[in-house]
């Protein structure tokens, strides 16, 4: 939850997060999470450990501070030498648990499936100097490696692990900027519910005509391939 107390500090609170709870969790939601997470932790000076750090507050909506966006709303070359840490989702991909993705029968009518959805972000921090972005690289990291277990029970996940903090690289799209990669990655369960409400087809009836290509009167008035 986002506001601005009157005393102009910013301020952010994470309570119960009940939207993957009630619509299952979804790689937009997970940005989003990720975005909420950290600007709360960069949006109060005792949140921040490295004390060069502690003047790069978050504040959503101005040009000042330090910047925690998602990489299809950052552009490089207009944010120049602004701190910025730049999250992006990464594929996505379902484990089977059973055969044919089936629970077992309940007897209440529906048909229950289950799966587990495993994905990852990578979070880029950014920054104008090799020394600054390692700083910033390292409070992300340890954030993110030190509240692990909070987001997973926040976030109701069967798995939240940080891999690791990846080299410094110089960014192709801003030259004068510096980046350093940190991936997490994660396993969310979905269960899902289907009420049949017509009768399953008991048989598939298709007669040649509506198998054959329509294109130069194949199976019609007897001419096929090689015939004329």
């Amino acid at each position: 939850m986002n506001g601005t107390p009157t005393n102009g500090e910013p301020e952010q609170r994470i309570e119960h997060f009940s939207t993957p709870c009630s619509f299952g969790l979804t790689p937009l939601l997970m940005t989003g999470f990720l975005i909420q997470w950290l600007g709360n932790h960069f949006s109060q000076r005792p949140n921040i450990e490295h004390p060069d750090l502690r003047d790069l507050l978050w504040r959503a909506n101005t040009r000042n501070g330090i910047l925690i966006a998602s990489i299809t709303n950052w552009n490089p070359k207009a944010v120049e030498k602004r701190p910025a840490v730049i999250i992006k989702r990464n594929a996505w991909q379902p484990e089977r648990l059973g055969i044919d993705d089936r629970l077992t029968p309940t007897g209440d009518g529906y048909e229950h499936y289950s799966i587990l959805m495993r994905g990852s972000h990578t979070i880029f921090c950014v920054a104008g100097e090799g020394g600054e972005v390692e700083i910033l690289g390292a409070e992300v990291f340890r954030e993110l490696l030190m509240f692990a277990s909070l987001i997973r029970r926040t976030l109701d996940l069967k798995k939240f692990s940080v891999g690791e903090l990846g080299p410094v690289h110089e960014l192709q799209e801003a030259t004068e900027n510096y980046a350093v990669p940190i991936t997490v990655a994660y396993a969310s369960g979905l269960v899902w519910s289907i009420e049949q409400d017509a009768p399953k087809l008991k048989r598939l009836v298709l007669s040649a005509r509506q198998l054959a290509p329509t294109g130069r009167g194949w199976l019609c008035g007897g001419c096929g391939p090689g015939t004329s």
